[in-house]
């Protein structure tokens, strides 16, 4: 049977949830899928778990890639990338899982002329509580209003819950040397070099939030907010690169501010590190910026003016927040 979805799985250490993630690509009514788990080095038992589970399923669906060194989760998925034979190309992590409905609902909204579809996921806290998170905007777009809308922070910037057709990455790969915020990254530069994107709001897959994900356990530094910024402004389809709005690098500027300063703040890291972060907000965005970025994401633009008024009353907003949403007592 031909391949129409190829899923990339990067494995670092994922013993304890790798299964429940195979095993949910298994679950899909359909079965013209190949998924390529490719192990990061892994220092526990992850490739036992899943040597284990091919030979009791027996689907050659299923493989397992072994890479010779640790190069992180960008370059497991490029090396998933090159080993992938499906017209589509999807993104699942090793701690999540799909829904049921991924590849039907994937499937049916995939159309000559479209590129991407994006769909929403459903967030499961540590306590097990569930909820949808669909994309703030819905319908078909070009690939420009769709980098304009993914700037300006009405897109949810995750891998998953989207499916690519493999020839966009033929323009690009994920960078190997970021170090954070490849999903934003790709995904701007992937919406660029696209015709069109349908998003949708039926929820295909789930993300297990963990205050240890590395969303919230990395030491903030200036990296993470320039080497993305940089990584998209010369990574972006050159043809429609000078259309994108001012509003949307705003926007971005202050989405790397603001989420490298949350993330620090939840993590624990030390005051100094967070401080530096503070100071670009404080300095680097003025209340200009930070006003046009509020007609387009309110909640950023507001929480950049609180970071640069009082940054001490940010955090402790912040991390309310953080536990009451997701259900975390730390």
């Amino acid at each position: 049977m031909r391949i129409r979805t190829s899923f990339v799985m990067p494995l670092y250490n994922g013993r304890q949830t790798v299964e429940r993630a195979i095993k949910s690509v298994l679950a899909q009514d359909r079965n013209d899928w190949e998924l390529l788990v490719v192990d990061d080095c892994s220092t526990d038992n992850s490739t036992g778990v899943v040597a284990s589970l091919i030979a009791k399923e027996g689907n050659s669906r299923v493989r397992l890639i072994r890479q010779a060194h640790n190069g992180g989760p960008s370059a497991a998925r490029n090396a998933g990338i090159a080993e992938s034979v499906g017209e589509f190309v999807a993104f699942l992590d090793c701690d999540d899982e799909l829904l049921p409905n991924y590849l039907a609902t994937m499937e049916a909204n995939m159309a000559e002329g479209v590129d991407i579809v994006v769909a929403a996921h459903v967030a499961q806290t540590p306590a097990g509580r569930r909820y949808p998170r669909p994309d703030s905007v819905q319908g078909l777009l070009t690939g420009l209003e769709t980098v304009d809308r993914a700037l300006q922070g009405k897109l949810w910037n995750f891998l998953h819950a989207k499916i690519y057709r493999r020839s966009l990455f033929e323009h690009f790969s994920f960078p190997n040397d970021l170090v954070r915020y490849e999903d934003l990254v790709v995904n701007s530069i992937a919406y660029s070099y696209s015709r069109h994107v349908r998003i949708v709001p039926t929820p295909v897959y789930v993300y297990h939030v963990q205050a240890q994900s590395l969303t919230w356990s990395q030491e903030p530094s200036m990296e993470f907010v320039e080497g993305p910024l940089n990584f998209v402004r010369n990574g972006l389809n050159p043809t429609l690169s000078s259309q994108v709005k001012s509003r949307s690098w705003n926007t971005l500027r202050t989405f790397l501010g603001v989420l490298t300063i949350s993330g620090g703040l939840f993590a624990g890291s030390p005051k100094g590190s967070v401080d530096r972060i503070v100071q670009y907000v404080r300095e680097d965005l003025s209340f200009r910026d930070l006003a046009d970025v509020t007609v387009a994401a309110p909640h950023l633009g507001l929480s950049g003016m609180l970071i640069k008024v009082f940054p001490a009353l940010y955090a402790k907003l912040y991390l309310w927040h953080v536990r009451r949403t997701f259900d975390m007592s730390k």
